[in-house]
């Protein structure tokens, strides 16, 4: 941007010379250009996390046999969403690891010094749109676990491991979380699925493009879920995919 003025001879009205400024706005113009994707990005989210809050009170509603019951369940879902949020805000919105998300969403449930919840796996770097889905997944598992799986007997546990494997039909590498619980009480397949588990599996497939499944055994619930690595990580330090 530049700025002048013509210096002009008093007697012959000539002009003689110039007089001005130029000014290099590039960098305002980037930061300007920033400030508008940042608020561009910041409405889309408010918008998405909206969305998502409105389908979570309808659906827990459906599902909730009395005011109370839904209260409970629906605040439980709101905290699992906002601790999802403040992992992304920790990283600028970009990332999360799968270690700091699961450790943040079973930390109610876990004493000091106690190992009913162990995490085995190496460190990966979650994508945004996977960090919330998996967050709300594993909220539903833990609050289960927690009234009616192994984290509601003393002796209970969870074993949680997750790898990149290759799939067996086309070779692509795909990251595979396994939930174990051990211990607990006797469980056996419900006649209908509730909220919860229709929220696990029916999110992690529209959502993530992957496939999430519930197994009620004799020593307790495993719930297997398998994502397409590029769907769900930035990248997996450390971690090859195994056959």
């Amino acid at each position: 941007m530049d700025r002048g003025q013509v210096v002009r001879d008093p007697a012959s009205g000539k002009a003689i010379k110039v007089v001005g400024v130029l000014l290099d706005i590039t960098d305002l113009k980037a930061t300007e250009h920033r400030q508008r994707l940042l608020f561009d990005e910041l409405n889309h989210r408010v918008k998405n996390t909206l969305a998502t809050v409105q389908s979570l009170a309808s659906q827990t509603a459906r599902a909730a046999p009395t005011p109370a019951s839904f209260r409970e369940s629906f605040e439980g879902r709101l905290i699992a969403l906002s601790k999802a949020h403040d992992q992304l805000t920790m990283h600028h919105w970009e990332s999360a690891e799968l270690r700091e998300l699961l450790t943040a969403s079973t930390a109610p449930y876990v004493g000091a010094g106690s190992a009913r919840i162990v995490l085995r796996g190496e460190d990966i770097v979650l994508r945004p749109r996977a960090v919330l889905t998996l967050a709300m997944a594993f909220h539903e598992l833990t609050t289960n676990a927690a009234k009616y799986g192994a984290l509601s007997l003393p002796g209970g546990r969870i074993e949680i491991r997750w790898q990149v494997v290759r799939g067996e039909a086309d070779g692509r590498p795909l990251l595979r979380i396994d939930w174990v619980e051990q211990s607990g009480p006797v469980v056996s397949e419900p006649e209908k699925l509730g909220f919860g588990s229709k929220l696990i599996e029916g999110s992690i497939a529209a959502e993530l493009g992957g496939k999430a499944r519930l197994i009620f055994g004799r020593g307790g619930v495993r719930c297997e879920i398998v994502i397409p690595l590029e769907a769900a990580t930035i990248h997996a330090r450390g971690a090859s995919a195994e056959s």
